[in-house]
């Protein structure tokens, strides 16, 4: 599942049907609502301009693909200045954030040439620019699962009296309000901002930062770490 739910706290919640069109999606999605043969019913996020929040999935009903990491890694006093991550991070130019001592964000760019710049040179590996050596950053990135990580962390779902697919009972539980503890996030997004204020609805049913979805009327708490890599979000739905 991808809520922790020993940290989160349920102060409203809802049982709301699905929309005709929500598919299958893990446990802490952001859902939003849409009118469908007179109903209010709810489906993930996509990131669209209009869309209206309606809260997170609470309901276990598909085992993860992919899912956050955090690592603190140190690059290398000497060249090259290469850092081999635990594993491939999905979407690099966009779903990578790196964290420098001094708070700020590094710089996607194909051909680093300047301080804070990084590139996935290929696969697990990072390459930096010289002027960053020594120094110790934090990555976060979203990877995919192998079928054994996969239960692993979440178990393989093959229990049906455990689980109960939205797609049979067409309806899901929602968190309406309170704090949550997710790993749906945009791992590219800069989370460490002392004053975030534009976190919204994005694709795929994951928060992000900024964008044309719905914005959220919410605060973060917690940051993910190398330990915990969760974000920690009080929130309420309007």
């Amino acid at each position: 599942m991808t809520l922790y739910h020993p940290k989160t706290k349920i102060h409203r919640s809802v049982e709301s049907p699905t929309h005709s069109t929500a598919g299958t999606f893990q446990e802490g999605t952001v859902m939003i609502s849409r009118m469908e043969s007179g109903l209010g019913r709810v489906l993930p996020s996509a990131g669209d301009a209009g869309e209206i929040f309606a809260g997170f999935a609470f309901n276990y009903n598909e085992v993860p693909t992919t899912r956050p990491m955090v690592e603190v890694v140190t690059i290398p006093a000497t060249s090259p200045y290469t850092v081999t991550l635990a594993n491939t991070p999905l979407n690099p130019s966009t779903d990578v954030h790196v964290l420098f001592p001094n708070g700020s964000s590094g710089v996607y760019d194909t051909t680093p040439d300047a301080t804070l710049d990084f590139w996935n040179s290929s696969g697990n590996v990072l390459t930096f620019h010289s002027s960053d050596a020594g120094l110790v950053v934090t990555v976060t990135y979203r990877y995919t699962l192998s079928v054994a990580q996969a239960a692993f962390e979440y178990g393989d779902g093959s229990q049906p009296f455990v689980r109960r697919p939205t797609g049979v009972t067409k309806k899901v539980g929602l968190i309406t309000q309170g704090l949550v503890f997710t790993d749906m996030y945009h791992t590219g997004a800069a989370w460490d901002d002392t004053a975030i204020v534009d976190i919204a609805t994005g694709a795929g049913g994951m928060l992000v930062r900024g964008g044309t979805g719905a914005v959220i009327n919410g605060r973060v708490v917690y940051l993910p770490t190398a330990d915990f890599p969760y974000l920690g979000l009080e929130f309420i739905c309007a």
